[in-house]
C-alpha cells in the first residue's frame, strides 16, 4: 500500500560519474520498495535533487530558489549545506531506503509547494539582478544541469556546453553568489551584453516583467549580428527600434513580427543594456517619420539576402 499514489521525480547534480550511477542503479533496484513511489528525471523537474557537496554552493542555490527537497550526497565528512537530508557514500541500500522513506513521510506532512526553475523569468531576474548590483571578483550561478556560470572582470565565463547551450536554447540560472574561486582555465568568455541577448531571445515570448507594454523604447546600439547571428526578423527590428522609439504594439505593426518575437527582442536589448525608454510622445502622424530612406532600403536588401 502506497502512502502516496504521487510519483515522486528524482535527480542529481555535481555527482562523480561512478556516484550518480551507483545512486541510479540503487534507485531502481528499491523502485517499489519504498514508501512511495520514485522516478528519475532530469533536474529542472526534479521534486528531490542529491547534490555533491562539491557542487554544493552553486546547485544548492538553483534548487532552494525552486523550493525542491535537498539531499547533501557527502563522503564521511560533515556538511555546512544546511540540507535537511543527507546521504554519505559509498551509498548502502538500507541506508538509501530509510533516506527515502523519511523524504516520504516529510512530504507527506509537508506539501511540495514551489516554483519551479522553468518558470519564464528566473533566468533573467537572476542575471539582472546581478548586473545592476555592484561587486568586486567573481559570482557564480549553476545552471539547471549542474553546470556554471560566472561573472566578473566584464565578461561571462563558462564551460563550452554551457555556452554552446546558452547560444542555442533556454537555460536556466540560480542566483549569482560570491564566489571565492575564479571560473576554471578551461572555461570560454563571452561578453555581458552577448549573455543578456542570448538569455533575452531564449525567454518564453512574454514582455519581460521590468518592461512596460505601453513605454517606448529605442535601441542605443546594435548587436554584433556576426557574433550572436542575423534574421531577417532581427534586422527589421533594430531598424526601427533605432529608426525611433517603438511601444510593444508599435513594433509589431510597423514590421512583420509578431508579439513573441516583439517581446523577446526588447526583453533581450534590455538585458543587454542597449534599450532606453524614450521620452512621452508627441502629437505626431504615424507618417511623419517616414520609413523608406537610404538606411530602411539597405536592410530591406539585408533581409531579401537573409530570406
Amino acid at each position: 500500500m502506497w502512502a502516496d499514489t504521487r510519483v515522486w521525480k528524482i535527480s542529481d547534480v555535481g555527482l562523480p560519474e561512478d556516484a550518480s550511477h551507483a545512486l541510479h542503479s540503487m534507485l531502481k533496484i528499491l523502485h517499489g520498495k519504498s514508501a512511495a513511489l520514485w522516478q528519475l528525471s532530469r533536474s529542472a523537474d526534479a521534486d528531490v535533487l542529491f547534490v555533491g557537496v562539491d557542487a554544493g554552493a552553486r546547485a544548492l542555490d538553483v534548487a532552494r530558489s525552486a523550493g525542491k527537497i535537498t539531499v547533501a550526497v557527502t563522503e564521511g565528512r560533515p556538511t555546512t549545506d544546511g540540507c535537511s537530508f543527507v546521504l554519505q557514500r559509498p551509498f548502502r541500500v538500507i541506508q538509501l531506503l530509510d533516506l527515502l522513506d523519511s523524504i516520504a513521510e516529510h512530504l507527506r506532512k509537508h506539501p511540495l509547494t514551489r516554483t519551479l526553475v522553468g518558470q519564464p523569468w528566473v533566468s533573467s531576474l537572476s542575471l539582472r539582478e546581478a548586473l545592476t548590483q555592484p561587486w568586486n571578483g567573481w559570482r557564480v550561478a549553476s545552471t539547471d544541469d549542474g553546470g556554471s556560470l560566472w561573472l566578473g572582470e566584464g565578461r561571462a565565463m563558462a564551460e563550452a556546453q554551457v555556452m554552446q547551450r546558452l547560444r542555442q536554447a533556454p537555460i536556466e540560472l540560480g542566483r549569482f553568489m560570491p564566489s571565492e574561486r575564479p571560473p576554471p582555465e578551461t572555461a570560454c568568455s563571452i561578453s555581458l551584453p552577448d549573455l543578456g541577448w542570448y538569455i533575452g531571445m531564449h525567454t518564453s515570448g512574454q514582455l519581460a516583467p521590468w518592461l512596460d507594454e505601453r513605454q517606448r523604447y529605442s535601441l542605443q546600439r546594435w548587436p554584433d549580428l556576426g557574433r550572436v547571428g542575423a534574421t531577417a526578423m532581427i534586422l527589421e527590428l533594430c531598424a526601427e527600434a533605432s529608426a525611433r522609439p517603438s511601444a510593444h504594439a508599435e513594433l509589431i505593426q510597423r514590421t512583420d513580427c509578431d508579439a513573441v518575437q516583439a517581446s523577446r527582442f526588447l526583453t533581450a536589448a534590455s538585458l543587454a543594456g542597449w534599450l532606453q525608454s524614450a521620452p512621452p510622445r508627441r502629437a505626431v502622424r504615424m507618417t511623419d517619420a517616414p520609413r523608406h530612406g537610404g538606411w530602411m532600403r539597405l536592410v530591406s536588401q539585408l533581409r531579401k539576402r537573409l530570406a
